[in-house]
């Protein structure tokens, strides 16, 4: 319900509520409290977001999930799909800040 809430009007939150919940989504998914697809689905609506502290958080839960996949993978096609996810993830935000 709240990941539904920020996807239709995020900025019914607070910016300091948003990058608590963000970070909260990563936590909890990091302890398998909650399924990883949530924390992906909150990233696909992450284009609408404007706040650095926001970003901040996201850019930090984004790096945990590399480091995971740099030390569990070795298949550079898997790798190199997920370096394309972040860009296309990040573009955005850049652009508008160009």
């Amino acid at each position: 319900m709240i990941i539904e809430q920020l996807e239709n009007d995020h900025e019914n939150f607070t910016t300091i509520e948003r990058a608590g919940l963000i970070d909260d989504l990563f936590n909890l998914a990091r302890a398998n409290i909650i399924p990883s697809s949530l924390v992906f689905n909150m990233l696909n609506n992450s284009h609408l977001e404007r706040a650095y502290i926001v970003w901040e958080r996201i850019l930090d839960g984004i790096n945990y999930i590399e480091q995971m996949i740099v030390t569990s993978y070795s298949n550079f096609d898997f790798y190199e799909q997920w370096h394309s996810y972040l860009i296309d993830l990040i573009r955005p935000i850049y652009t508008y800040f160009d």
